[in-house]
């Protein structure tokens, strides 16, 4: 209701409109769950995710774990995973790209850090949002509004870090584990370094 109000309130007001004492989306999703429970909600939005999550969505997009990755300041990156606790990031959606973005490695500028950039979106907890052609290479926005996109090749490198990549993280331990963000010392380059591990019984994980 905020966000409608801080838009569309002028406009609204002038139709007649009046605040609903309720948020929408709360009644919503309760109405719809009361008949299919198993339904999963996934907001689209770049603000105000903890409180949409709170309204009751399953997940929201995490922007800001994208910007960070953009901006390619690993203390700004490792700040947000160490003070964002893992109950929000288990309600977020990673990606590297979508329709409304440019595809990755325009995005972060080159390939090798467009792969970078997808290894820790989709070792993190939280719906890992895949786009199509992302795991191909393709370099070219597809535009939402025509029924098809430029040819272009594949490109064998990205298929096989998304071969690897995919392969490892269908493992148990990634989905149902417990995740942990881990501290890297003792050396004079640790700061080039993020790491994360991931338990679930005897299985481990460690992400570098």
């Amino acid at each position: 209701n905020d966000l409608i109000a801080s838009n569309w309130g002028k406009e609204l007001s002038s139709w007649g409109y009046t605040r609903p004492s309720t948020e929408f989306w709360q009644q919503a999703i309760a109405t719809v769950r009361s008949q299919y429970p198993d339904t999963i909600f996934l907001a689209e939005v770049y603000n105000n995710q903890g409180y949409l999550q709170q309204l009751g969505f399953d997940y929201t997009y995490d922007k800001d774990l994208y910007d960070r990755l953009n901006w390619g300041n690993l203390d700004q990156l490792r700040d947000y995973l160490w003070n964002t606790s893992p109950q929000y990031l288990q309600h977020t959606a990673h990606f590297v790209e979508n329709h409304d973005e440019p595809r990755a490695a325009s995005f972060f500028g080159s390939w090798w850090r467009a792969d970078a950039a997808a290894l820790v979106s989709f070792t993190l907890p939280g719906m890992r949002f895949h786009y199509e052609g992302q795991w191909d290479g393709l370099t070219k926005r597809l535009d939402i509004h025509l029924r098809r996109a430029p040819a272009e090749p594949a490109v064998s490198d990205v298929q096989q870090m998304y071969s690897s990549l995919l392969n490892i993280t269908q493992d148990d331990v990634f989905h149902s584990g417990n995740w942990q963000m881990m501290p890297v010392t003792n050396s004079s380059t640790c700061w080039r370094l993020l790491s994360w591990k991931w338990t679930l019984g005897t299985q481990k994980r460690l992400v570098v």
